[in-house]
């Protein structure tokens, strides 16, 4: 018989077998332990590396899970953080996650957050760009440091602003610093409908009222992950950051239509890049409708891509559904693989 974990998330969709059983047996074995002991399992004790400042970008922080066996380090499955977050922020997200394909290097990229960390901010020639809609300044950095490791291709990966941030990249990377990419996972882009900075606001808001019962479902991990973080959900440190120069532009480019414009510039740049777009039917930033009719367009546009992209709509989720990180890596490995049965 089937225990909480699974039955939980096969009410959201039909997820492979083999996922749920890796989900279910490895949210068993980190349940006993402390974040610091798995933190030390895994070699990200010391905590994300500090990638230091060009006259190109400013600091970065990078927090890369490695393999404790041989693996191919031209290769990097690539994490983009949602709004705010930190690498450090996403920590036990990534850790369930690198738990479940522990074969390949994952590098979790964070973004400015809260005030305190000085890292991921924008450079202020790059202010208009990104508050006019253009994710290049946001994920140009990162693209670079991947370079500099002597990456050559990528699966990418993203939640809410992390979705919408993987397209920009996808496309950048082939283009510009010739990075291969693989596959791509967008999960609750918010940049599906124009709205105004207001009104992207108060849905953000919305969102809230959803986010402890998603969040409970990491337990006492995610609880002391929050803790040494500062309090990263509830804080004043954390909405003070949100009023940084750069989360303001990140945000105004969030308020915008852009995210599948995004996707259509990264698959003409990368045609054969496998691309699903995952949603929830109850999501506050990413309406039903709106991504019912994305997919369609998406799929019969001109490009004529539908055998490469998939639609994983998830029965009853919000948005704050990515912040269960059960169901986080479900969408993003069952992404990974592909759908059986592709809208």
């Amino acid at each position: 018989m089937r225990t909480t974990v699974t039955e939980r998330l096969q009410a959201y969709y039909q997820f492979d077998t083999s996922i749920l059983d890796n989900i279910e047996r490895t949210a068993h074995e980190q349940k006993g332990r402390t974040f610091s002991d798995l933190a030390d399992s895994y070699g990200i004790a010391d905590g994300p590396e500090i990638i230091p400042a060009t006259k190109h970008r400013k600091a970065l922080e990078v927090l890369t899970f490695r393999p404790s066996v041989d693996y191919d380090e031209t290769y990097a499955l690539v994490y983009q953080a949602p709004m705010a977050m930190s690498a450090k922020d996403m920590a036990m997200s990534a850790l369930r996650l690198f738990a479940l394909a522990p074969g390949a290097q994952l590098k979790v990229i964070g973004n400015p957050s809260a005030i305190g960390n000085r890292y991921n901010k924008l450079k202020a020639s790059n202010l208009w760009k990104v508050w006019c809609g253009d994710l290049g300044p946001t994920v140009e950095p990162h693209l670079a440091y991947l370079q500099e490791q002597g990456i050559t291709s990528v699966d990418q990966i993203g939640y809410s602003l992390g979705a919408d941030k993987v397209a920009a990249a996808s496309y950048l990377a082939k283009e510009k610093y010739g990075i291969k990419v693989l596959r791509g996972v967008f999960m609750e882009p918010a940049a599906v409908v124009e709205r105004g900075l207001i009104r992207l606001t108060k849905d953000f808001a919305s969102c809230k009222a959803k986010l402890d019962e998603y969040s409970a479902y990491g337990g006492p991990l995610s609880h002391e992950v929050r803790s040494r973080a500062g309090g990263i959900i509830d804080n004043t440190r954390y909405y003070a950051g949100l009023a940084r120069l750069s989360n303001l532009a990140i945000a105004n480019s969030q308020a915008q239509e852009g995210f599948m414009s995004h996707v259509l510039c990264a698959l003409s740049a990368s045609p054969d890049m496998q691309v699903t777009i995952a949603w929830g039917t109850e999501s506050e930033l990413a309406p039903h409708t709106v991504m019912l009719d994305i997919m369609k367009q998406l799929r019969n546009g001109k490009l004529q891509l539908a055998s490469q992209i998939y639609g994983l709509m998830l029965e009853g989720m919000h948005h704050a559904g990515g912040c269960d990180i059960d169901l986080h890596a479900a969408v993003m490995l069952q992404g990974l693989k592909g759908v059986e049965n592709p809208m």
